[in-house]
């Protein structure tokens, strides 16, 4: 069960999930998985897991059995679920609605030492196709209003298990930060008669300057206003704002240009970093290819988030966006 609860003079949403107190705290910072940790993920224990709800494995094998490549399975600790109730008091300053929505785990790869940046390019498809899967499963679920992919690789950037997995959460809200960028995009259609991330992509394509990946299909760069050191985030070149519309070719595409990047940032930073992933869409029925389009973001947690970061809700970083782009792309 939980529970969410909005400030509306901040306009900053809590999620309280009293349930998520009971999950492993296994990850200590360290990259093999030691011999003595049971590992859930792991073929064989499928059993130890909720049962599949996706997966793509190999001929003749079976559900919640060894033998497939990406299985998504539902979280046992929950932040959001089909059913929920109020956990807490009313305030008459506030509003509060039960957190229901989905929660789910995506285990990217059979194999717990092979990090999602080391996956080949094969491998990262079937992870996108299993996302494609499962966006559309949720989009189409009474209720849910907004659905995001976020991955934490590293004890630093909140991973709790060392084998490789992301998460997926539908809310049953759009976060305020993605109404006013949904908003802006509309707004910014309506009066320009073109789409903002169109006109976005042209001009960082004519600059160079922060652009560190582009082929037919995908761009990325280093935002202009970056919060994190080395952040890069990955745009379809052509109007998708649905995850699931992409094809193919630019997932293939993409597969690539994440693995090229994520090498990249790793010379030129530092080996193993931890990160964030978070792949945004527009929210649910309410997100046309005129005005948005999905994106997927790369955040290194290289620099700490600290005091004036969270007390004043902005960012500080220690790297322009500019150098960042040219020395990843200094030792692609």
């Amino acid at each position: 069960m939980s529970e969410l609860r909005f400030d509306p003079h901040s306009e900053q949403y809590v999620v309280f999930a009293p349930d998520r107190l009971n999950r492993p705290h296994a990850y200590q910072g360290i990259s093999k998985l030691p011999d003595n940790l049971f590992n859930p993920f792991a073929p064989g224990n499928e059993g130890s897991t909720p049962g599949e709800v996706y997966a793509q494995r190999a001929e003749g094998t079976h559900s919640d059995t060894p033998g497939w490549e990406v299985r998504v399975i539902p979280n046992l600790y929950p932040a959001f679920e089909s059913q929920s109730l109020l956990l807490g008091p009313a305030h008459p300053l506030y509003s509060a609605i039960a957190g229901i929505g989905g929660h789910e785990v995506l285990i990217e790869t059979a194999n717990p030492q092979t990090p999602f940046e080391q996956l080949s390019s094969e491998q990262l498809v079937h992870y996108f196709e299993a996302l494609q899967n499962r966006l559309h499963y949720w989009q189409n679920q009474s209720g849910v209003r907004s659905v995001y992919l976020f991955k934490n690789s590293g004890a630093v950037a909140g991973a709790s298990l060392p084998h490789p997995h992301s998460q997926l959460v539908a809310l049953p809200i759009v976060p305020p930060r993605f109404e006013k960028m949904n908003q802006f995009a509309q707004e910014y259609y309506k009066d320009n008669k073109r789409s903002y991330f169109e006109v976005l992509i042209e001009e960082e394509l004519r600059l160079k300057s922060r652009v560190v990946w582009e082929s037919e299909w995908v761009v990325a760069f280093c935002p202009y206003v970056s919060r994190f050191p080395y952040e890069v985030i990955f745009y379809p070149r052509q109007p998708i704002a649905d995850f699931t519309q992409n094809p193919q070719n630019c997932l293939r595409e993409l597969s690539g240009a994440v693995r090229t990047v994520f090498a990249g940032i790793g010379k030129a930073a530092r080996r193993d970093f931890p990160y964030n992933l978070f792949i945004q869409q527009p929210p649910v029925g309410n997100g046309s290819s005129d005005w948005f389009r999905w994106s997927l973001e790369i955040y290194p947690r290289v620099g700490g988030v600290a005091g004036f970061e969270t007390g004043t809700g902005m960012w500080m970083s220690s790297i322009l966006p500019e150098a960042a782009a040219e020395r990843i792309r200094g030792v692609l």
